[in-house]
């Protein structure tokens, strides 16, 4: 099926959108890169380090916890609910 000056204008289009998509996570990594070096250059670099990985070690067990246990599961929350 040949559409004709329409499929040109759809491949044109699309294009754009991939460019325009390709420009922004392009953009995107650099707002990312800075963000990083400015909060090297902070003095409290390396205590924000230590909060945040202490934070992923708190979410993984309490994600751990909550999803691998049947008595505190969320599908199970009415047993969970009679047993407190």
């Amino acid at each position: 099926m040949n559409l004709g000056p329409c499929n040109c204008i759809l491949q044109g289009l699309k294009v754009l959108f991939f460019t325009i998509g390709a420009i922004y996570l392009v953009y995107l990594v650099y707002l990312l890169f800075r963000a990083y070096s400015e909060l090297r250059a902070m003095p409290y670099f390396g205590k924000f380090k230590w909060y945040a990985i202490m934070y992923y070690n708190k979410k993984t067990v309490s994600n751990s916890l909550t999803d691998f246990s049947p008595e505190i599961s969320p599908c199970n929350i009415r047993t969970f609910v009679n047993q407190v």
